[in-house]
């Protein structure tokens, strides 16, 4: 075969493959976040953020474990508060609820649970203390749509 003979049907195979077509796909990036707090002790009124989030998410998980049931916890999503409540309040319904749960660990320490909650705008879960409490640990696992 020549290298004209060549040149000839390497343009005629380029004629016939499909042409392609451009297309701009913009996905949106997720970004998992752990947040941990160790070792906390708020006196009556004071608080503190176990996660903020300003962009469009899901919260795996949030386990809050301290030595008193003497905390609330406000969940906020989207601008409203969707959950307002002590962990007794909390406990009393632990036995109905599976996204959230408070109990006593065989420990003797007191834990809240919450799992399973989405939001479009943002999100916060903010810790109150009732009475002194010490919170020994506090984690939040949430996921982040970054544009």
């Amino acid at each position: 075969m020549k290298l004209l003979d060549l040149a000839l049907l390497i343009a005629a195979m380029e004629e016939a493959r499909p042409q392609a077509i451009a297309v701009e796909v913009k996905t949106r990036g997720r970004k998992t976040r752990i947040k941990r707090i160790d070792n906390l002790t708020l006196g009556r009124g004071g608080s503190r953020y176990v996660y903020s989030s300003n962009h469009r998410g899901r919260l795996y998980e949030a386990l809050i474990i301290s030595n008193s049931p003497n905390f609330k916890v406000i969940l906020n999503v989207d601008g409203i508060p969707e959950l307002n409540a002590s962990w007794s309040e909390i406990n009393k319904i632990t036995q109905e609820a599976t996204d959230i749960t408070a109990f006593q660990r065989l420990e003797g320490d007191y834990a809240l649970r919450i799992s399973g909650i989405s939001w479009l705008k943002s999100s916060y879960l903010l810790i109150v203390a009732t009475d002194q409490v010490t919170i020994s640990k506090a984690y939040a696992k949430y996921e982040e749509e970054m544009a």
